[in-house]
């Protein structure tokens, strides 16, 4: 084997480290633009314009062009938000010439439809078209579906307000068909699309419309285009005389809404506030309208803004005229970056060669340790397969023991109640039977003469029937029925909570089995005026008179064990 000598090693030792420190500074890079990026969702501009601009300089030093493309793009989208258009374009120009430098088509339609948004929010809507329909070009020209997509939803935006409806649906639809379904861009379409059914005087449609698309905004955070649908969703409580609707719909969005959303949410609660008769919110809104549109006119630096947008101009128009002659000097440039390609292909194969004979045994050694670690994990998922499916039959099965215990208890407990009750009415049938037979001889003493002249046994003949009035053992058997047939009482009571104490004894008498005769005979009434009592009982029960008592006490009582 040959010895590679030590000072190659060095060199290849320096360049690595080298090699790995410039990559791990360009990872911060990226890193710092992202978070930038996310900060700017957040709304937190200040934090997110620090990251970008120190990720721009970064990248300005190390001649990373991609990362101070994307630096500058994000700070003039950044800013852009801030509605600094003047201050947007200047990163936005900058942004452009590096594309033109790259010759890079993508990164080119994207400026140029940044700037189309820029002159859009100043009403420079022929200039915008142009510049939207630029980037719809490039993307159509270079298959970008998705970018497509996106700047069809932009001339969407444009037309609508323009009031050139027709046009603008024409590019909803375009939008929809290429944007993926859960995107934030469809959002925007979906917003056009609703104005544009308010339009043609669908509120409801749009209301119905803007709830669902609103969930998904909430679901994915997408704050910008949540406030949008909110705006449109207000309008449409408008159109249908919500008033108290719209107006909590504009203020629930005001809490994440800029400056330029807030003017517009404010001129839908003042609208909505003057038909509602609520003059002192309307009155609020419009101060607070006023007050908005100074700060957003404070914020834009027209002067800026002409200057930048002019530069832009000549630069686009030095880009036309200088094309050609950049083409030729490119395919010079590409003969020497040919050259140095092949020389740093040649480095990377060796470099590649080298590291593949040193690490080969390592890797195989990695590749045996994975494999086992595999057949063990795949070993130890079987046996907590079984061990569950064990665990789960043995659930089951105690499941199956506990439903037919309950089962047995509930039969027997069943059982062990029909029988008291079953002696409860003996004992109230008996004691019927014996007060019927203590009457039958009362009835046939009273009917002697001689006893009848007999002042002291007509007393104690008086006395007797009064005795046998009194109910006596009723508390009694109440309560001993209470214990028994405790269900049915609360069951009566949840039910019909207006029965007084009489009408419940009445009722359990009907739940013991009992007939109308032996009732009256309990109660020391004639059949007649038990049976009377009954009709009142179920009028007030709220019943047919068709309806079987004794069926209706047996299935509240069966209604409230199952609602347990």
């Amino acid at each position: 084997m040959k010895i590679v000598p030590i000072h190659i090693h060095l060199i290849i030792m320096l360049l690595f480290c080298l090699f790995s420190a410039q990559a791990q500074n360009r990872e911060d890079c990226k890193n710092l633009i992202q978070s930038g990026m996310q900060d700017r969702e957040k709304l937190d501009y200040s934090t997110a314009i620090e990251k970008l601009t120190k990720a721009e300089k970064l990248a300005d030093q190390n001649q990373w062009k991609k990362e101070h493309f994307l630096s500058l793009n994000n700070l003039g989208l950044t800013y852009f938000r801030m509605m600094d258009y003047g201050t947007a374009v200047t990163f936005f120009l900058k942004a452009y010439e590096l594309a033109i430098q790259e010759n890079d088509v993508a990164k080119e339609m994207t400026v140029l439809n940044n700037i189309g948004i820029v002159y859009m929010k100043e009403e420079k809507n022929e200039q915008a078209k142009e510049y939207f329909l630029k980037s719809l070009q490039i993307a159509t020209d270079n298959g970008y579906e998705i970018k497509r997509g996106y700047y069809a939803t932009n001339l969407a935006v444009l037309y609508e307000t323009m009031q050139d409806y027709k046009v603008s649906k024409e590019y909803v639809s375009l939008a929809i068909s290429k944007l993926d379904p859960q995107s934030r861009e469809i959002l925007t379409a979906r917003v056009v699309e609703s104005t544009l059914l308010l339009k043609e005087g669908k509120p409801e449609k749009v209301i119905e419309n803007c709830k669902e698309y609103s969930a998904l905004a909430k679901k994915n955070n997408f704050i910008e285009e949540e406030i949008g649908l909110s705006l449109v969703l207000s309008k449409a409580y408008y159109s249908v005389r919500d008033w108290e609707q719209a107006i909590t719909t504009a203020e629930e969005a005001l809490k994440f809404a800029n400056n330029e959303f807030k003017v517009e949410l404010f001129g839908e609660i003042a609208k909505a506030a003057i038909r509602f008769e609520m003059p002192k919110k309307a009155l609020a809104a419009k101060d607070s309208i006023i007050e908005l549109t100074n700060t957003i006119n404070k914020n834009k630096n027209k002067e800026l803004l002409e200057n930048t947008t002019l530069r832009f101009e000549l630069s686009e128009s030095k880009h036309e005229l200088q094309f050609s002659k950049t083409i030729s000097e490119n395919k010079n440039k590409l003969y020497g970056l040919v050259t140095l390609l092949l020389l740093l292909l040649l480095i990377v194969v060796i470099t590649v060669f080298y590291k593949k004979n040193k690490f080969a045994l390592q890797k195989k050694k990695i590749a045996e340790n994975e494999l086992r670690i595999k057949d063990l994990e795949l070993e130890q998922a079987l046996n907590n397969s079984k061990f569950l499916a064990k665990e789960l039959e043995e659930k089951e099965l105690k499941t199956l023991l506990e439903k037919e215990q309950r089962k047995e208890k509930v039969q027997l407990l069943q059982r062990e109640i029909q029988q008291k009750n079953k002696q409860l009415s003996d004992k109230i049938l008996f004691q019927s039977t014996r007060n019927e037979l203590i009457e039958e001889i009362i009835q046939t003493i009273s009917s002697d003469v001689a006893i009848a002249e007999n002042k002291t046994l007509t007393t104690f003949i008086r006395n007797l029937k009064n005795h046998l009035k009194e109910d006596t053992k009723w508390e009694e058997f109440f309560s001993h029925f209470e214990n028994v047939n405790n269900e049915f009482i609360q069951a009566l009571y949840r039910e019909h909570p207006n029965l007084n104490a009489n009408e419940v004894r009445f009722l359990s008498f009907v739940y013991l089995h009992l007939t109308s005769k032996e009732i009256a005979a309990l109660l020391h009434i004639n059949p007649s005026s038990c049976r009377k009592r009954k009709e009142r009982i179920v009028q007030k029960l709220g019943l047919d008179a068709e309806t079987n008592l004794l069926e209706y006490l047996s299935h509240i009582t069966i209604s409230h064990n199952m609602s347990r």
